[in-house]
């Protein structure tokens, strides 16, 4: 229950400074990678598996929240860009 609190209490500063999107994106990545990780440690069960497999099976789970996040940053970028051109 503290950790709800703290979140909500980090998304007002981060609302005013325009990261609020970048913000969404690290925290779907956050709540992803313990799921990745599981996965990657699961594709290893086998004797013959090694680290090759272990990061296809992270990437496998992973791979869409990090393009989630590739896009936040762009958007976020963007954004800043727009909020500069239109405040000037």
């Amino acid at each position: 229950m503290a950790s709800l609190f703290i979140v909500l209490g980090c998304i007002q500063p981060v609302r005013k400074k325009g990261y609020l999107v970048l913000f969404i994106g690290l925290a779907i990545n956050a709540f992803i990678a313990p799921i990745s990780f599981a996965f990657g440690v699961m594709a290893t069960d086998d004797l013959s598996a090694g680290l090759l497999d272990f990061i296809l099976g992270f990437l496998f789970i992973q791979s869409i929240p990090l393009l989630i996040l590739f896009i936040c940053v762009v958007v976020t970028f963007i954004m800043k860009g727009v909020n500069q051109t239109i405040y000037k």
